[in-house]
């Protein structure tokens, strides 16, 4: 409705009030035309937003420092909304993670104690944001114990004294120290997550344990520490000094005298026993050998030293001794004691080079081989045969003979004839010679007394001489017996000695015996059971029964000749004899 025309002029004044209240009437009349209400040709108006809104949100929690809380929200809308979780200051840390449209899961981690809140948004086009908001409350955990007590049960001990520090592992509070009492230790209030005991103390390897509040036993946990002594190690050799063996194969057993140890067992070798990784203060070494005496001995830490410990064991056999074993004749024949009784009285085989050599520093010489090689050698160095064929037939049946009678074994040599030495190792060769062919070898500087044979003991690259002018193949008081004088010098070359009395074959001077006697077979092998450059035993005969060395000595590769050796002579008296030369 348009508005009225305005009053002409001379309008009373009634009128004009009249006209200003029927325009402010009629204004929202006019106003209401122009937007086209009621009238079919009118535009609709935008509708409003939708709704969006959070569902299971809890409006408060209460949590500790270090703990984590979750929750899983849910929209009203399943809609892929934009959500963000913020919290009011650091007192948490969050983060959300959506599952699928419309439901997400929410972390929210303790940090510091406080009130806090924490305001949960989620917007997508066309909704209205959704909000809500959690109040927090982070309080501290309940304060943790650890106590204990140091001890060694090894020795059944409380230690007093040690040093205990406990050290946060989260980095919040400062470490904290103490010497343990009769009581132990004890840390209280403490309020972190993780921590690590350490425990020291003089002469105890260090220890350390790690505590976790979410350990169980808690809030007051009870470690007790186990401290121990730096391991030990025990050491040594069984052996038999007597005889001069090392008997492998003993048996050893170490008892921990405090029992916390179970005993252990070991069989010895060439380089002994060994044991290791020893915590223990008290133990006892058992020493079992057969045929010998067992023996012990006890160990204890505080007494030995510094690790590793050296215990040896000398043992004493049970079992008499063989009577046929004969002191006497086993220093005579095989260490020369009868021309070589003494220190001082050494003038040859055993001298050191001043004369003297205690019996105990001496060794065995024989062969390394029990069956050498033999050469005979028919012809001087002029050329002249000194050996003749029937003489040669002589000596080749008297070498295994006599071999294999000083070894107990088969001969097994080589022999060979010739018209040349054969100066190698492992071969002996028997030479004959005249008294003017070499009269510096057969020259005694006394009219009545003449050589019959010549050898060198124990020579690996052996000698034989025999006089040609004095020998005889039959039995003559004025000459020397071949096949006697032979088994004689090839005693010597075998490594054996003069012996006294004039029943052996090793007497001193020269007699009819064809055969090595009882006494020196039964010496002579164990001489070569034991093996060259074995050193003096007074009783070896028990040892070679159980065959103490493990090992066949004989078999050993060539050593070097013995030093200071010289000849060994042998020849009549003609005084004694009642002869003239």
């Amino acid at each position: 409705v348009p508005p009225p025309p305005p009053p002409s002029p001379g309008i009373s004044h009634r009128a004009r009030r009249l006209f200003r209240s029927a325009r402010l009437h009629l204004l929202p009349l006019a106003l209401f035309g122009l937007t086209g209400c009621g009238s079919g040709n009118s535009t609709p108006t935008a509708p409003a937003p939708a709704p969006l809104s959070w569902n299971d949100v809890p409006d408060s929690l209460a949590i500790q420092v270090g703990e984590t809380a979750t929750f899983t929200a849910t929209l009203t809308s399943a809609v892929n909304a934009a959500i963000r979780m913020t919290p009011r200051d650091a007192t948490v840390a969050v983060s959300v993670e959506t599952l699928r449209a419309g439901v997400v899961n929410a972390t929210i981690v303790a940090l510091d104690v406080g009130q806090t809140q924490i305001t949960l948004t989620a917007s997508h086009t066309g909704y209205r944001t959704a909000t809500a908001t959690i109040n927090v409350a982070v309080d501290r955990p309940p304060p943790l114990t650890i106590k204990g007590v140091v001890q060694d049960t090894h020795r059944n001990l409380i230690l007093i004294g040690a040093d205990v520090t406990l050290t946060d592992l989260n980095g919040n509070e400062e470490r904290r120290r103490q010497k343990t009492t009769w009581t132990g230790y004890r840390f209280e209030d403490l309020y972190g997550d993780r921590y690590e005991l350490e425990v020291t103390r003089a002469d105890y390897v260090p220890a350390s344990r790690l505590v976790n509040r979410t350990d169980p036993g808690g809030p007051e946990y009870s470690i007790n520490v186990d401290i121990r002594r730096p391991p030990i190690e025990i050491f040594g050799a069984v052996e038999d000094t007597a005889r001069n063996f090392i008997l492998v194969g003993s048996t050893v057993t170490l008892t921990d005298l405090d029992n916390w140890e179970r005993p252990r067992t070991q069989r010895t070798t060439t380089s002994g026993y060994r044991f290791r990784d020893l915590y223990g203060d008290h133990y006892r070494l058992d020493v079992s050998y057969p045929s010998y005496r067992p023996n012990s001995r006890t160990v204890n830490r505080d007494d030995l030293g510094r690790s590793p410990f050296r215990v040896d064991f000398d043992l004493r056999r049970t079992v008499p001794t063989d009577h046929r074993f004969d002191l006497k004749f086993w220093g005579e024949f095989a260490f020369d004691t009868y021309e070589c009784p003494g220190r001082n009285s050494c003038p040859n085989y055993f001298a050191d080079g001043t004369g003297s050599r205690d019996l105990r520093d001496r060794v065995l010489y024989v062969l390394p081989r029990s069956s050498p090689n033999f050469h005979i050698r028919t012809h001087a160095e002029n050329g002249q045969r000194r050996l003749s064929d029937s003489r040669v037939r002589a000596i080749s049946r008297a070498i295994p003979h006599a071999v294999e009678q000083l070894t107990g074994k088969a001969f097994t040599g080589t022999i060979t004839t010739g018209g040349h030495d054969v100066s190698e190792k492992g071969w002996v060769t028997i030479r004959a010679s005249s008294e003017d062919d070499s009269p510096n070898l057969w020259d005694t500087g006394d009219p009545d007394t003449y050589y019959c044979g010549r050898a060198n003991v124990g020579w690996e690259a052996g000698s034989i001489w025999l006089n040609s002018d004095r020998i005889s193949l039959s039995s003559s008081r004025y000459r020397c017996t071949l096949v006697p004088l032979l088994i004689h010098e090839i005693g010597h070359a075998m490594g054996f000695f003069h012996v006294g009395g004039s029943r052996h074959a090793m007497s001193v001077g020269i007699n009819e015996a064809v055969s090595f006697s009882s006494a020196e077979q039964y010496h002579a092998r164990i001489a070569y059971q034991l093996g060259r450059h074995t050193p003096y035993t007074s009783d070896p005969s028990q040892g070679l029964l159980l065959n103490q060395r493990g090992e066949d000595r004989m078999d050993h590769d060539f050593l070097d000749p013995p030093p200071f050796t010289s000849w060994v002579t042998d020849g009549h008296n003609c005084r004694r004899l009642g002869l003239r030369r």
